[in-house]
């Protein structure tokens, strides 16, 4: 999950400093000021999505700007398909148990919850997770999970795809729900917002979602790299990180990072459930386990 900061005063500005927001200045803004920040809000989305990087590092620059834009702490791309109770969580800090307990509650929930019911019925417009629970939104058993999991207890949604298989733009903060103001304002720069999803691929049209939809093996579900299934199996054997540092030939800090990727692919939260679900996925090798 991303985080955008937030200053005692009550506003919040990106890091570049592109962007300054105040919830009681849109609370009472003009339609005419609410034009002119959502066109502001365009050019730095466009422009997030344009800088050099991988996708994936410019989606989280996208929801940097759309957490800044409504007073957000955190934020991710969540795309699902509910046909086969499989979902993928996209953000640059999403951590690995927060992404395996949302990825869980999806699989195993009766209905897609107060995140997902609108879009999967095909209703695009933003809504907030109290207005589709209702007045017993506050102190609900969701509400304390939410809390609990990513640290906040009000969640807007900014739906990209509807249907069966929605994809969503998921943004968190504690206390105060979000405004009819800040929902406005996130369906002024909806279409941009759509459009940037998919000139990115990250909308589950890709063949590697598709892949994961039908239920094919590990390697296409996760899309771990060579190096990271390398730095698995050698764990799997038992191997510490600067073990597996020198016998690789890199930083002990590469190969941190190739776990925690791995980790976050897997949809786990430790090594010894990362081996686990990579050897079930059929990842790793037929000794990489034996220990």
């Amino acid at each position: 999950m991303v985080l955008a900061p937030q200053p005692e005063n009550g506003s919040c500005s990106i890091q570049s400093g592109l962007f300054t927001s105040s919830p009681w200045q849109r609370d009472h803004t003009t339609v005419a000021d609410t034009g002119t920040e959502a066109l502001t809000l365009v050019v730095q989305l466009v422009g997030a999505a344009s800088a050099a990087g991988t996708p994936e590092e410019r989606n989280d620059a996208v929801i940097e700007r759309l957490s800044a834009a409504v007073t957000a702490r955190v934020g991710l791309l969540l795309r699902v398909d509910l046909l086969h109770r499989d979902a993928e969580v996209l953000g640059g800090a999403v951590t690995p148990p927060a992404a395996a307990t949302l990825r869980h509650r999806l699989r195993t929930g009766e209905r897609p919850g107060p995140l997902l019911d609108r879009a999967v019925a095909g209703q695009l417009a933003p809504w907030t997770a109290a207005r589709a629970y209702g007045p017993d939104w506050r102190g609900s058993t969701l509400q304390r999970e939410y809390h609990r999991d990513w640290g906040c207890d009000q969640v807007a949604v900014l739906p990209v795809v509807g249907g069966q298989r929605p994809v969503v733009y998921l943004l968190g903060r504690e206390g105060v729900d979000f405004t009819a103001a800040e929902l406005d304002l996130l369906a002024a720069v909806q279409p941009v917002v759509q459009g940037l999803v998919r000139l990115l691929r990250l909308h589950g049209d890709d063949a590697a979602w598709v892949q994961v939809a039908a239920g094919h093996d590990g390697r296409a579900r996760c899309h771990l790299t060579a190096r990271e299934s390398e730095v698995l199996a050698l764990l799997a054997r038992g191997h510490k990180a600067a073990t597996i540092a020198r016998m690789v030939g890199c930083s002990e800090r590469t190969i941190h990072r190739h776990l925690s990727n791995a980790y976050h692919k897997l949809g786990v939260g430790d090594r010894l459930s990362a081996v686990s679900v990579a050897h079930r996925w059929g990842l790793l090798p037929a000794a990489a386990d034996t220990g």
